[in-house]
């Protein structure tokens, strides 16, 4: 539990209809009603317990299953309870799809084109990405797959997920959850579910003293959700001739900016290498999907500065 007492919980997003309708995002709103992510990702939680949140994560254990092509179990341990984590416990609290998961042809390089992306392997980011799209990565950084860095990448894990996100109503999103809790690693997330699995559970979850309130930011809004690409936020003061009036200041920032993405990059695809080779056995496992070749770091990765990192690789929450 030592380990950890001291990590961060990634703070709990919640969606409003309202607001996907109001931004005319209809392809992500289709596929929100169509796999009934409202009740999932719509549930306003009062509050959390960051400190059973933790203690879920740091007795989950797995159990091999005896027989071949059968899950692995996986259990958590609360207050002297043993809980086992199945993908009917999460479906009865989510109200995710689980039972049937539908197999459907996937090319990741023409479904990234369609998403307004450049491939470009481990570096592909959301630059070009249409704006609805960056709202849908958004909900799986936060939501699906949670995690603290690497929120301006998009990886495998990433648009396979939004593929089915977008494509398949029948995808089995529980046992994904799932198997995301066990390789976790850091990035401690799902606050709002593992609270309402420990409630339905039994679990006394209102210890007074202990309890982190709801706030504001909790809430998807344009407040912490921002899209450089919404026509709404001002642009630059003009000159006559119609070109923008940069000052030498703006262009230091931009600099900056640039030298600080250089170097998260690539420290990130060093801090995630271990979680990806995780994930990828998991779901090679589960749906058959293609590993990627063992890949050596390139030379101007390893000569990055560890004195650059920031001590547990975070990024800023505007990553956009």
């Amino acid at each position: 539990m030592e380990s950890y007492a001291k990590l961060d919980i990634i703070t709990p997003r919640y969606l409003s209809k309202q607001y996907v309708e109001d931004k005319g995002y209809t392809q992500v709103l289709e596929a929100l009603e169509r796999g009934k992510w409202f009740e999932f990702l719509g549930k306003e939680v009062p509050y959390i317990q960051e400190d059973l949140i933790r203690i879920f994560y740091a007795n989950m254990w797995t159990v091999t299953s005896p027989e071949e092509g059968q899950d692995d179990r996986v259990y958590t341990k609360i207050n002297g309870m043993e809980i086992e984590i199945t993908d009917e416990l999460i479906h009865e609290v989510s109200g995710l799809s689980h039972a049937l998961t539908r197999e459907m042809a996937y090319d990741e390089v023409q479904f990234l084109k369609s998403l307004g992306v450049t491939p470009k392997g481990n570096q592909t980011t959301i630059a070009g990405m249409d704006p609805q799209y960056r709202f849908l990565l958004y909900l799986v950084h936060y939501n699906i797959l949670p995690r603290f860095s690497s929120r301006s990448k998009i990886t495998q894990h990433d648009s396979f997920v939004m593929f089915n996100f977008l494509n398949n109503p029948q995808f089995n999103w529980c046992k994904l959850i799932k198997g995301h809790m066990v390789y976790v690693g850091k990035d401690l997330g799902y606050a709002p579910l593992i609270m309402d699995l420990l409630k339905f559970c039994g679990i006394q979850t209102s210890i007074p003293k202990m309890i982190t309130p709801r706030t504001a930011n909790w809430e998807i809004t344009d407040t912490t959700f921002k899209n450089q690409s919404d026509p709404s936020i001002a642009s630059k003061p003009r000159d006559a001739l119609g070109k923008s009036k940069v000052t030498m200041k703006d262009l230091a920032k931009a600099l900056m900016s640039i030298t600080k993405s250089q170097k998260s990059m690539h420290k990130d695809i060093r801090k995630i290498r271990d979680k990806v080779d995780h994930m990828e056995d998991f779901m090679h496992n589960q749906w058959g999907y293609e590993r990627l070749q063992n890949q050596e770091p390139s030379q101007e990765e390893d000569n990055v500065e560890e004195d650059d990192e920031n001590e547990d690789g975070r990024e800023d929450e505007e990553w956009y």
